[in-house]
């Protein structure tokens, strides 16, 4: 009678032991799955607003980063406008024009005012002044050894474009770009190695505002290299500076623009990052500042991988915080089960 009254009892613990053991892990089964989803879903959605944050808050930066950039363009180029109008007396100039063919004062007063010009900016890489009516040109360059004053004599240089635009434009200044230009395209004696572009502008009398002779100055690279270094271009990016016209003053670097053979003309200020074309592996977008007084636009192009890497990489800090908070969850909850039916083992 003892031993089936024990073996009863041990029946029972066992069959308690077993049911406790199936309940808790039913119970942590049944937690655990509305914790993985809970978390599970939370990392999804969080996962996919620190993903867009991460992304505008990139472009974002981008942006910000072009627009003091092109500021400081905008500013350089606005000056570099004023600074090309006589800083004589302007009645001066014109009479010099006029007279310096026989008068040796007027002709010293010409050499001096194009001195003083240039060496007045660091950048000037030389200056020019093309009197029509004598088809000659006053000329001071850095490209000699030594930097004088020197008049030569050249028929063609009305003939190119940028003289007839010159004579032609009512605000009398032209820029011009000299990427793809050549020698015959400008027509003076220029290292176009060491310059980037050039300023036209027709020097016209007070009252009949007929042109007497066209100023020519040719810029350097000294300043817009110090300016285009805040751009801070990771590898792979690229970067364009555009006049309203949409003709490129500068970019970093040629070979990847002209493989590129995009349409300016439709590059334009937007809000938005535009898919541009593709190269490579690399799809590129457009992130476009265009200055505050709508002279000129600067656009980096950067490729889709650097977009998306801060938005993976927000990502990954996402998944792994989920996955940490996810295993401590249901240890938690192991625990806790395990505590809450333990009573039932000593029922």
């Amino acid at each position: 009678m003892r031993f089936i009254t024990m073996r009863v009892a041990w029946w029972m613990r066992n069959l308690q032991e077993r049911l406790s053991r199936k309940l808790v892990n039913k119970i942590i089964l049944l937690l655990s799955f509305v914790i993985v989803l809970i978390v599970g879903s939370l990392t999804i959605i969080s996962t996919r607003i620190t993903e867009n944050e991460a992304m505008k808050s990139m472009v974002t930066t981008t942006k910000n980063n072009l627009k003091l950039v092109n500021q400081n363009f905008d500013n350089y180029f606005f000056e570099r406008r004023q600074f090309i109008f006589p800083q004589y007396q302007y009645e001066q100039v014109i009479n010099s024009l006029q007279n310096e063919d026989f008068e040796y004062m007027s002709q010293q007063y010409l050499e001096d005012y194009l001195r003083v010009l240039f060496y007045s900016k660091p950048d000037i890489q030389g200056i020019y002044l093309y009197v029509i009516d004598k088809n000659k040109y006053y000329y001071i360059t850095h490209d000699e050894n030594v930097s004088k004053v020197r008049i030569a004599v050249n028929q063609q240089i009305p003939s190119k474009k940028w003289f007839q635009e010159a004579l032609q434009n009512d605000q009398q200044l032209v820029f011009s770009s000299l990427l793809s230009s050549t020698q015959g395209d400008v027509g003076y004696p220029v290292d176009l190695n060491k310059s980037f572009m050039a300023y036209h502008r027709a020097i016209r009398t007070i009252f009949l505002k007929e042109p007497k002779a066209i100023i020519s100055i040719f810029f350097n690279t000294t300043v817009r290299d110090q300016i285009i270094k805040d751009a801070s271009l990771s590898p792979n990016e690229h970067i364009v500076l555009l006049s309203h016209e949409n003709v490129p003053f500068y970019w970093d670097n040629p070979a990847f623009f002209q493989s590129m053979e995009l349409d300016w003309n439709r590059i334009d200020k937007n809000d938005n990052t535009n898919l541009i074309g593709e190269k490579g592996d690399n799809q590129y977008f457009d992130i476009c500042d265009m200055s505050e007084r709508g002279q000129w636009k600067l656009i980096k192009f950067i490729t889709s991988e650097q977009i998306y890497k801060a938005a993976l990489a927000s990502r990954n800090i996402s998944y792994a915080v989920g996955l940490i908070f996810l295993i401590i969850s249901i240890t938690l909850i192991a625990l806790t089960t395990k505590a809450i039916t333990k009573p039932l083992k000593n029922f």
